[in-house]
């Protein structure tokens, strides 16, 4: 489940029976295997993993073990999506260009509105887009490092949805 947040959104996603360290073994394969830019936690960083998409943002996965009420390990994830420094500054540049538009030439406004519309649509389309890859990644990882069954069957019912919590 997401929500939608002023600088970032993110979503948080439980596993039963699943391994952190293989989950991030997969994610850190299809990450590199895609062409993202990878930051692996070195032990003093305050993530797991963390996925750039070249300019436009970036996502930052962090993981943990628990139980739930009846004693069955869960693996947490929470996967927080932030734009990119250059977003914040080109979207505030946008701004600061209507504004000066609005007082010097009123006429032209709407073309700098469009203008910073435009830039807004391609950063919110790109995040999107990232969005829906990070999810597909994280859920394909879980598929591929999950436990399975006597009889090799994966186990249905194995994802969660949390409220996400910041």
């Amino acid at each position: 489940m997401r929500q939608a947040q002023w600088r970032a959104s993110c979503f948080n996603l439980a596993y039963r029976s699943a391994k952190k360290e293989a989950l991030l073994d997969s994610l850190v394969r299809m990450a590199t295997a895609r062409g993202y830019l990878l930051q692996i936690d070195d032990g003093w960083r305050s993530f797991d993993l963390k996925i750039t998409l070249s300019i436009w943002g970036h996502a930052v996965i962090l993981t943990a073990n628990a139980r739930d009420q009846n004693e069955r390990d869960l693996l947490l994830i929470r996967c927080t999506l932030l734009f990119s420094r250059w977003i914040w500054l080109l979207l505030s540049g946008d701004a600061a260009l209507i504004a000066l538009t609005i007082f010097t030439r009123p006429s032209q406004a709407s073309l700098s509105a469009a203008f910073g519309l435009f830039g807004l649509g391609i950063a919110t389309r790109q995040m999107l887009a990232f969005t829906h890859a990070v999810q597909t990644m994280i859920d394909l990882a879980a598929r591929q490092s999950a436990l399975t069954d006597h009889n090799g069957v994966q186990k249905d019912g194995n994802r969660l949805y949390l409220p996400c919590v910041t």
